[in-house]
């Protein structure tokens, strides 16, 4: 029999000449990835420490911000000393300003006498005029140890003296108006008087001393020379 011409010699591989043809390759695109994480690994890291130095840096500028708000607010929030003045305009008087009715509508200041303590004072606008009624107590003695209802605003809404200002020129009859206390280039100021008196409609042993208060506020309304312009 003649041998199969199709057939093809074989020769026998040997161990050592086996090639791994099916062996992958490393794929350069994830070597690229790897490289490309492990530099946003180490930018993050960098951009935290950044943020925290920073994050610390404001801190400590507003720490320094807000302490030395709290100075400048201390600092304006002393107590006013006996010591403390305004000046007057156009003058070098000068004066505590816890001794004073200021007016600012009417432009004017009134003095207030050593005399009266508490003081309140409201100004109010009514048919023809502008009015300041005041309340205050007489301390001398002992009498300030507690505060009486009379010169409650809340309570005695009547007030315990008052003044007005009327258009320059404004009269009244004979003997039933206010008294006439100074005059400037535009205004008369009249003085209003206490018709009654808190206590007579609430009788107790506040009596005198709710008059000797109003008697003192109508001696510091009815001078003239207590008021000045600011």
């Amino acid at each position: 029999m003649e041998p199969n011409q199709n057939s093809q010699n074989v020769e026998p591989i040997s161990n050592n000449d086996i090639v791994f043809r099916d062996k992958p390759k490393r794929n350069k695109g994830v070597i690229a990835g790897m490289v490309c994480l492990a530099l946003l690994a180490i930018g993050g890291i960098s951009f935290g420490v950044w943020a925290m130095m920073d994050g610390n840096a404001r801190i400590e500028k507003k720490d320094e911000q807000i302490a030395e708000l709290n100075n400048k607010l201390t600092e304006e929030a002393q107590p006013v000393s006996d010591e403390t003045v305004v000046e007057d305009d156009g003058t070098n008087d000068v004066a505590n300003v816890a001794d004073y009715i200021y007016v600012g509508e009417w432009g004017i200041k009134i003095k207030i006498p050593d005399s009266l303590s508490t003081v309140s004072y409201r100004f109010s606008q009514e048919a023809g005029f502008t009015k300041v009624t005041v309340w205050g107590v007489d301390c001398s003695g002992e009498r300030c140890q507690y505060f009486p209802d009379y010169a409650d605003v809340n309570k005695n809404t009547s007030g315990m003296g008052s003044i007005a200002r009327y258009q320059k020129g404004t009269t009244f009859n004979e003997g039933s108006g206010p008294a006439l206390v100074f005059s400037d280039e535009l205004y008369d100021y009249y003085q209003y008087h206490l018709q009654v008196a808190y206590t007579i409609d609430n009788p107790s042993d506040e009596s005198k001393w709710e008059m000797d208060g109003v008697n003192i506020i109508d001696d510091m309304l009815s001078n003239s020379d207590n008021y000045s312009k600011f």
